[in-house]
């Protein structure tokens, strides 16, 4: 006898590069903090994951977020590079984690994401850039994809320099390193109308 049991699955995957082995779950209680009744998976080779989609505690946005792995391209491990988007709206559609949508997801409202791509000179919505594999599409030669790859690029060396100043040596605190950069950058967002991420004063 067998039984088949389908479930509903949050699917996706974590770009910096593609990032293999990454530990990903769903924050659903917003601490972010994976707790033993949280689902959670690990990327593939290719980066990509499938994770149960289950309900947050009430009044509480869930998350995705992906801590450490190792980047496809370089082969470089990434211990701690913690990377958060939020949801989909459209439930149906696969999703990216990546620099970028952790920025993004930092934003408390509708109005300061809009507000942030727009300083970062992102023309696409918010739900556009969290279901796109912006990867597959800028190694396809898709122009806007490359502009959104190099943003990517660019967020994560931040967060990896600040990385390694600060002791993150845990889950935990490599989440509250990302989440700190990412507060930095909506606030630059909040109070300029434009975001140069190559600009050392952006940077520092």
């Amino acid at each position: 006898a067998v039984t088949v049991t389908v479930q509903d699955a949050v699917e996706g995957r974590v770009i910096d590069a593609p990032l293999s082995g990454s530990s990903v779950f769903i924050d659903l209680d917003g601490d972010s903090v994976q707790d033993a009744d949280e689902p959670t998976t690990t990327s593939d080779a290719d980066g990509y994951f499938a994770v149960k989609r289950m309900e947050a505690a009430a009044g509480v946005t869930p998350r995705i977020i992906s801590v450490g792995g190792t980047d496809t391209q370089t082969s470089k491990e990434l211990p701690n590079l913690a990377l958060i988007s939020q949801l989909p709206s459209d439930a149906t559609k696969d999703m990216a984690v990546t620099p970028l949508t952790t920025v993004v997801s930092a934003a408390a409202t509708p109005e300061a994401k809009t507000k942030l791509l727009a300083a970062l000179g992102i023309s696409g919505t918010v739900e556009e850039l969290i279901t796109q594999d912006t990867w597959a599409l800028a190694q396809a030669g898709d122009e806007t994809a490359k502009s959104l790859q190099k943003k990517n690029q660019q967020i994560a060396l931040i967060l990896q320099t600040a990385d390694s100043l600060i002791d993150t040596d845990s889950a935990t605190k490599a989440t509250d390193l990302s989440e700190a950069v990412a507060d930095q950058l909506v606030s630059l967002s909040a109070s300029s109308d434009s975001v140069d991420l190559s600009s050392s004063t952006v940077v520092s």
